[in-house]
């Protein structure tokens, strides 16, 4: 695809947008009026993508992001944006948006996995509830998907193959929908806590847990005493790898018996801390693509019956796929503690 070529999408686009007073709820439809699956596909490379930034128009659009393992952007009117999220390796936890949009997937397969969120009252960035796996389904190259704005579909997206690229039309953020919020087994919440000043905390702490426990465990309890339930959540979610490990226990039960109103959290860190720990397990390139989709399903589960839900909802995409609830060939390629879990039952996975 030629800049001209881009252009003049972009240009229809936002015409026809403006006809319905540029309604963020209907963006998506108008993309998927004025596209193809194939509409993008020439830009699926990153050879490609380097060649379409070097125009002089593109430079200016850079920016710098985390999103993804290689961001690029294409177009960009101050009302919707052209990008392309390039994924080697890095994994997309549960979340919603607060944008609407259409999704192509012009390279590797990624599994989308859709849920639906019972909650409680809220509790400002942080509501309690619980969470249920709705639709699971292969992106498949050369497909697209419609993102709709809001609360209405929190996913989890697994990129099965390296690499994994998708191209995104999306509006820019819709205030109306506020913050997009990040997803647990028992509860949601979004980070607007994650200054610069947390990260200072957190990366003190990984110092101080490297070097002396003792001290680690105090300023940690410190931390935890000052801040708000959300900021826990933060903190105690990103400390997850320190935590977990069983040297840590004594701090994590410390913790719970002076502030007992994050006892809450530990299902959400847990699976969390489950969920990347398989992540990094089906990246390995000796995987075969159904164990590679295997442990991915496992990731994005809250819980055994949830696992169980997903694969059937697979299979009814691929009948290969519903054999994917035997985990024994998986045992070679899993630590103990790994394997432990994977064979473990569905109450046990939350209780570990």
């Amino acid at each position: 695809m030629q800049l001209e070529e881009l252009t003049k999408l972009a240009n229809t686009i936002e015409s026809e947008w403006k006809r319905v007073n540029y309604c963020s709820t209907l963006f998506h439809e108008v993309v998927w009026k004025n596209t193809t699956e194939n509409t993008f596909k020439s830009l699926a490379d990153v050879k490609s993508q380097l060649d379409f930034i070097d125009h002089q128009f593109v430079r200016s659009l850079q920016i710098s992001s985390t999103f993804s393992d290689m961001f690029v952007q294409l177009f960009n009117n101050g009302r919707f944006t052209i990008e392309i999220l390039n994924w080697w390796g890095g994994q997309v936890n549960v979340h919603d948006h607060d944008f609407s949009a259409v999704q192509f997937q012009l390279k590797g397969d990624s599994l989308n996995v859709i849920y639906d969120f019972e909650g409680d009252n809220r509790q400002g960035a942080l509501q309690f509830g619980k969470l249920k796996i709705r639709n699971a389904e292969i992106w498949r190259e050369g497909t697209r998907s419609v993102v709709r704005a809001g609360e209405v579909d929190p996913h989890s997206v697994l990129h099965i193959g390296q690499p994994c690229t998708s191209l995104l039309v999306r509006t820019l953020p819709t205030t109306r929908y506020g913050a997009q919020s990040n997803y647990f087994p028992n509860l949601r919440a979004h980070y607007y806590v994650a200054n610069v000043m947390q990260r200072k905390k957190l990366t003190g702490l990984q110092l101080l847990a490297a070097s002396d426990i003792e001290i680690f465990a105090k300023q940690l309890i410190k931390y935890i005493s000052q801040q708000s339930t959300s900021e826990n959540l933060f903190m105690l979610d990103k400390l997850a790898p320190i935590i977990f490990q069983p040297n840590m226990k004594k701090v994590v039960f410390s913790l719970i018996r002076e502030h007992p109103e994050i006892e809450p959290l530990i299902p959400a860190l847990a699976f969390n801390y489950r969920s990347t720990r398989l992540k990094k397990v089906a990246e390995r390139a000796d995987l075969s693509y159904q164990q590679r989709i295997q442990l991915f399903s496992l990731a994005a589960s809250p819980s055994g019956e949830e696992y169980s839900k997903l694969i059937k909802l697979l299979d009814s995409d691929d009948p290969e796929l519903g054999k994917l609830t035997d985990f024994s060939p998986l045992n070679n390629l899993l630590s103990t503690s790994d394997s432990a879990f994977v064979n473990a039952t569905a109450s046990e996975l939350l209780e570990r």
